[in-house]
């Protein structure tokens, strides 16, 4: 009898592990074909853009060779300008368009694949389904947030990747540390903020229990948040360089954050405003009648043009200090999301 206690005892355990797993493992394929629809639309979206970007950027790369720019020397001096212009004449325009089309990519997915996951199964109550075959909610959402938020934050990391190889060759043009442009799309601001979206829009979908609230609302609020952390707090992550507009720090691949002019007092002069339209009236006068004219006039009347500048060499200090802002507010959203689940929805 005892020896026969012992045995049961020693095998209820690796019963119910393997039971557990079985479940898990079900659970996960049970997850996996419910959520097939936004593996497909990620895929599309991702995968078509990936195609483009191979596409064009085999096309550009060879271009930038074809033309000389590999091998004239320095972009600036004067043989190279020729080739340059050839260059730019034929991709400018796409290195200039393409982020600023790509950078709402994140809060697509939020709002079309994320947001109706839960609302869809909360507003039909298939919910209620999953929760009496033996599965708690918390596993039937942390599957769900796993099997979703992970595959499609770590594609965008590989769609980074590939956007970085394609705008290389713009990089010593235009730099990667503007706002709206390369540096919304490279590094690892642009998974950070999939994985921030995903999360608002798995939030919004248990919260609101209506798809189509809860995509609209993730996806105002997923581009207000971008919005606030690209024009107001990108700028304070360091204090920018004050130099002289002519300085030779300043390089095509840095940020110009501002401009303005030091008067003879050492004041400050907005570029813009009612003291500057003053300083052209008067410069008018005296027969200026354009930019260049009035800047060489303000040079002669002692007032000396100087930039806020963010160099290149701050872009992954930048990159690292934003995704972690974001992948914190990502880990609160997902520990809401939970605590919601178990208090709110019945």
């Amino acid at each position: 009898m005892t020896a026969t206690t012992t045995h049961l005892g020693t095998r209820a355990p690796a019963h119910t592990a393997a039971l557990r797993w079985k479940r898990a493992r079900g659970l996960a394929w049970v997850t996996w074909r419910q959520q097939r629809t936004a593996y497909v639309t990620t895929a599309a979206v991702l995968g078509g853009l990936a195609v483009l970007l191979l596409v064009n950027g085999l096309a550009m790369h060879s271009n930038y060779r074809d033309v000389g720019l590999s091998s004239c020397g320095a972009l600036d001096e004067n043989r190279c300008q020729v080739p340059l212009g050839l260059f730019e004449a034929n991709y400018q325009s796409w290195a200039q368009y393409i982020p600023r089309f790509v950078i709402f990519v994140p809060g697509l997915l939020a709002a079309f694949v994320a947001a109706p996951l839960i609302a869809r199964e909360v507003e039909s109550g298939t919910y209620r389904f999953a929760w009496t075959q033996s599965r708690s909610r918390s596993s039937w959402l942390a599957a769900k947030v796993v099997l979703v938020l992970v595959p499609i934050a770590l594609a965008a990391v590989g769609f980074s990747a590939l956007f970085a190889w394609w705008f290389a060759p713009f990089t010593p043009l235009m730099g990667r540390m503007s706002i709206g442009q390369a540096y919304e799309v490279s590094g690892t601001v642009f998974a950070a903020r999939t994985a921030f979206g995903l999360a608002l829009g798995l939030l919004f979908g248990a919260v609101l229990r209506r798809v189509v609230a809860a995509m609209a609302v993730t996806l105002a609020l997923w581009v207000a948040t971008v919005w606030v952390s690209m024009v107001y707090l990108r700028p304070v992550i360091e204090h920018p360089l004050d130099l002289p507009a002519h300085s030779s720090l300043i390089t095509r691949g840095g940020w110009t954050v501002s401009e303005y002019f030091r008067g003879p007092s050492g004041a400050h002069l907005a570029n813009k405003g009612a003291a500057f339209a003053h300083l052209y009236a008067q410069a008018q006068h005296d027969g200026v009648n354009d930019s260049t004219t009035f800047i060489a006039w303000l040079t002669r009347h002692g007032y000396l043009q100087y930039v806020t500048y963010q160099p290149e060499q701050r872009f992954w200090h930048f990159q690292l200090i934003e995704s972690g802002g974001y992948l914190t507010v990502t880990l609160v959203i997902i520990a809401t999301l939970f605590w919601w689940i178990r208090k709110h929805i019945d």
